[in-house]
Order: structure tokens, then C-alpha cells, then sequence
């Protein structure tokens, strides 16, 4: 999902950290200390918000591995900061993933 898109429920938001957020809806929720109304913030997420809102183009690319599929959905240059696969393993495989100073190791 773009920045600048609000948006609710996600299964997986991935995104490069931010020390940001702002709050358009609160539910009524108080502050504890003060017991005041949490504050919103709309002007702020209006001057950052797209609109009208823009389907991102996702180049993903598919690899087989035995009956396997890997798709990689987000990555450079589309994501300078990380990259999303998914992996749909239908049978005994072995797949291992390195890329910084992350590893993924998979055996089913």
C-alpha cells in the first residue's frame, strides 16, 4: 500500500519505519493521564494524503521450485528499503532466503 493511502485492517503492512502517525479516528478513547479526548490529527494526514488514490503497478515475478511457487511481489527498484515474496509450498522442499542481515530458512 502507497503512503499517503489511508486505509484500515491489513493482514501485512510492511513499510520502512517512521516515528509518524496520525491519528484521523480514535473511537472516543481518552487519554489516560489527562482523561481528555486523544487528539486527531487531520489537517496533518489531509496534507499527506493522495487523493485521488492511485493503484500501485506491482511488477511481481514468479519462480517454481518443484511444486512450489515464489512470487516476489515488492522489490527494487519499486521498495528501496525491503522486499515482500510469497511463498506457497504444496510439497517436501527445501528453500532458503538471505538478504541482509535477515535469513529465512524453510524445510517441509
Amino acid at each position: 500500500m502507497p503512503s499517503g493511502t489511508i486505509h484500515a485492517l491489513i493482514v501485512l503492512e510492511t513499510q520502512q519505519s517512521s516515528d509518524i502517525t496520525y491519528r484521523i479516528y480514535d473511537y472516543d478513547r481518552r487519554d489516560k493521564k489527562t482523561g481528555q479526548l486523544r487528539q486527531l490529527h487531520l489537517r496533518q494526514a489531509k496534507d499527506v494524503t493522495t487523493v485521488p488514490f492511485t493503484e500501485p503497478q506491482i511488477n511481481s515475478h514468479i519462480v517454481h521450485n518443484g511444486n512450489s511457487i515464489i512470487t516476489t511481489l515488492i522489490s527494487q527498484p519499486d521498495s528501496p528499503f525491503f522486499t515482500v515474496y510469497k511463498w506457497e509450498i504444496h510439497d517436501q522442499t527445501s528453500l532458503s532466503h538471505e538478504h541482509g542481515p535477515y535469513t529465512l530458512s524453510f524445510n517441509h
